[in-house]
This record gives C-alpha cells, sequence and structure tokens, in this order.
C-alpha cells in the first residue's frame, strides 16, 4: 500500500505456501508477488538478492523497529 501510495515499484516476495489469498491481495494493491523459498527465511534470502540485483531498498516486513511502529500506528 506504501508503494501504491508513493507511486513507486513493488516486489514481494512471500513463501510458496503462501495461501492464494493473501498474495492476491497484494498484487491487488499493484505489487509484484514472487513466491520462493519454503518458509520466510528463505524467502527474504530472495528478497534479499533481487534488492542487490536490481538495486532496491529492502524493507523488511516484520523485523525493523520503523516498520513495526508503522503498523502499531496504522491500529492505534
Amino acid at each position: 500500500m506504501a508503494a501504491k501510495t508513493l507511486s513507486v515499484k513493488a516486489i514481494v516476495v512471500m513463501p510458496a505456501g503462501t495461501p492464494a489469498i493473501k498474495y492476491k491481495a497484494v498484487e491487488r494493491l499493484g505489487a509484484t508477488v514472487i513466491l520462493h523459498g519454503a518458509d520466510l527465511q528463505e524467502a527474504k534470502l530472495e528478497c534479499l538478492r533481487i534488492s542487490e540485483n536490481e538495486r532496491l531498498i529492502f524493507v523488511p516486513p516484520f523485523d525493523d523497529p520503523l516498520v513495526i511502529a508503522g503498523k502499531n500506528e496504522m491500529f492505534n
């Protein structure tokens, strides 16, 4: 949603077993979704690889204090 608001490219890497309802919702927001790996760690490694190869900024989904703070603000 942030990428859509800012009109920037978003690539979201999720584990291969992610439910369709989840990744399709992300696609509807305009992101490119890549299903990769068996778990979050494998998906994260692929995301880091893509961000380095394509010179993109990696935004952690849940393990960065600023991201966590932003999520908390959404629900307060």
